[in-house]
């Protein structure tokens, strides 16, 4: 065989699989680049950037000045918070109870900000099947609760959009263009969800509809694979879902409100706090901030959002002012936000982490204990 014959030959093989110390790997280069960028990032955020317009000092100094029923107050809404932001997942998971759910959520958000994505969510996999919860209702309710927690993360900007523009009589083309956009979105995302529940045939059609548009655009292009049998999955995740989904939408909407209507008000009571007074930064305003930095914590390699929300703020609140005083009392109010809502919630998830790892290595030990005396 000529050389052109060996090519076409090895051509024609398929690909090689990576063993599974290639994957790791391959997995700890990922995890240090972006480490290294997430470090950059925040170098620049808080060591470049910040300095220029606030004073650190000034900002620890008026943490420092915070009342004991401040921190009261603060305190609670971190932990009604954690206890809403836990029944989002609650809710869509039957049979699971609210104490046993709360557990896992708070353990996994604490490994979410230390561990490579996809962690927390095999540890609140486990958890729930350690509480009795069958593999299927598990991860439909992992899946359904990203949806909800995603979705209001996208539609409230857009929303906060929409009323600013109308609010404040903004005829901005480019803002028009883009609400009237994020508008039909919302909607279009909300009839194609109705669709794909209403039917099964219907489902199936739009996952192969959307495979082949995917597979024709960008599929197997810049490293993205090519989709497969997405009708089929589609089919089998409304098969899953609908049920719950039937049953328990109203609950789920409610709590992920109060959830994040906790969250809110905590970020105003952290700004008024700190001295950022009602003149200069309104509800609305804050409202605005709040809504922007729901975005940005989308950004998978920031955990929580974190440095980049705190800019959101800052930006959004202060804008081009350039008024020092008041961009050091914006990021005080951000940073006690964060510690109370961010901080204080991956603390006392540790514990519940603990105790069910020390839990799962006991019977795993007892369990190898017995197979050796049998």
């Amino acid at each position: 065989m000529t050389d052109a014959d060996h090519d076409a030959a090895d051509a024609m093989l398929p690909p090689a699989e990576h063993t599974p110390q290639e994957d790791a790997e391959e997995s700890r280069k990922k995890a240090i680049r972006e480490f290294v960028l997430v470090a950059i990032v925040l170098f620049l955020i808080f060591v470049v950037f910040l300095p220029q317009f606030i004073d650190y000092g000034q900002v620890v100094d008026s943490i420092l000045q915070l009342t004991i029923g401040e921190v009261v107050l603060l305190t609670f809404f971190g932990f009604a918070f954690m206890w809403f932001s836990a029944g989002v997942y609650n809710t869509l998971i039957p049979g699971l109870g609210w104490w046993e759910g709360w557990k896992a959520w708070a353990s996994s958000n604490s490994v979410a900000f230390v561990a490579p994505p996809g962690a927390d969510l095999a540890i609140r996999f486990g958890m729930y099947r350690t509480a009795g919860i069958s593999g299927e209702a598990a991860s439909a309710g992992i899946i359904l609760s990203w949806f909800f927690t995603t979705g209001y993360k996208l539609v409230v900007p857009i929303v906060a959009l929409a009323w600013i523009l109308v609010a404040e009589g903004i005829n901005d083309d480019l803002l028009v263009t883009i609400a009237i956009v994020g508008v039909a979105a919302i909607l279009a995302a909300v009839a194609l969800t109705a669709l794909i529940l209403y039917r099964q045939q219907i489902a199936l059609r739009i996952g192969e509809t959307a495979q082949r548009w995917y597979n024709g655009m960008i599929g197997g292009r810049w490293k993205f694979p090519e989709l497969e049998g997405l009708g089929g999955k589609l089919v089998d995740f409304r098969r899953r879902v609908m049920g719950t989904v039937k049953e328990r939408w109203l609950p789920a909407t409610v709590v992920t409100l109060t959830a994040q209507g906790i969250f809110f008000a905590a970020l105003v009571f952290s700004m008024r706090f700190m001295g950022v007074a009602a003149e200069q930064a309104s509800v609305g305003i804050i409202f605005d901030a709040y809504a922007v930095g729901l975005l940005l914590s989308m950004i998978p390699i920031f955990p929580g959002g974190l440095g980049v929300v705190e800019l959101a703020y800052v930006g959004v609140i202060v804008g081009n002012s350039g008024n020092t005083e008041l961009a050091t009392a914006v990021t005080a109010g951000a940073f006690v936000h964060r510690i109370f809502t961010w901080l204080v919630p991956i603390l006392i998830g540790l514990v519940p982490l603990i105790g069910w790892r020390r839990n799962m290595v006991k019977q795993q030990v007892q369990a190898e204990g017995g197979a050796e005396a049998s």
